[in-house]
């Protein structure tokens, strides 16, 4: 993921992703003046999350430079945003669900817009437990998808949302 002074929200984010069954995360900071690093510093120094300076790269070069680096530390990488947060709606952790797609380069999943939640200043608290409503199912932009990708099976990114891949992708279901 690519952050910007969102330091609040950052120790939540991993944490949530920690209990999904995440092992580690590759962050890129795009010039934040905020202080990221005093709500990442256990993580940091635990080797579970690694951080890197961004600037000048735009989301695209970042993810490039994510795959470049890391083809074989890990068997997936999600390619999510801070303010989403990646889970199975049957609670099993994510490992176990992605292991029934080992043999697909990239694995597809549904986004779900949530927004402000009637809030017009971010409340005290998680985000997890303020920001609880969202648009109903046929909303236009939760047709949208992010990926969870084989590193080593990528050619890079087409987006945000899609990768370019050695093969087709599949969806979560």
């Amino acid at each position: 993921a690519i952050f910007r002074d969102e330091a609040r929200y950052l120790a939540e984010w991993v944490s949530f992703h920690r209990v999904q069954g995440v092992e580690r995360f590759y962050l890129y900071d795009n010039r934040s003046s905020d202080d990221w690093r005093s709500e990442l510093e256990p993580e940091i120094a635990a080797g579970i999350v690694e951080v890197r300076h961004c600037w000048p790269f735009l989301q695209g070069r970042a993810y490039d430079h994510c795959l470049w680096r890391h083809p074989s530390d890990a068997r997936w990488i999600a390619f999510i945003d801070i303010d989403e947060f990646l889970f199975s709606p049957t609670g099993k952790p994510l490992p176990e669900i992605l292991r029934g797609f080992d043999m697909h380069p990239g694995v597809t999943v549904n986004w779900r817009i949530y927004g402000t939640s009637g809030f017009k200043h971010p409340p005290d608290g998680l985000v997890t437990e303020n920001y609880l409503w969202r648009p109903p199912d046929d909303y236009p932009r939760n047709c949208w998808m992010k990926s969870i990708i084989n590193p080593r099976r990528a050619l890079g990114p087409g987006s945000a949302h899609h990768f370019r891949l050695q093969a087709e992708a599949v969806d979560e279901d």
